[in-house]
């Protein structure tokens, strides 16, 4: 196995050292309900 040499582009990381946006799904987890069963499912 090699090791190979990372040079860090510091100026780059600063420039992008930020938090993103979160990922959601669509609907988002907070609008699923346990009153959406199988029959819902099914019908939609």
């Amino acid at each position: 196995m090699s090791v190979q040499q990372i040079d860090w582009d510091l100026a780059l990381i600063q420039k992008y050292n930020y938090s993103g946006p979160r990922y959601t799904s669509y609907p988002t987890a907070l609008e699923f309900s346990e009153d959406f069963g199988e029959q819902a499912f099914l019908q939609a």
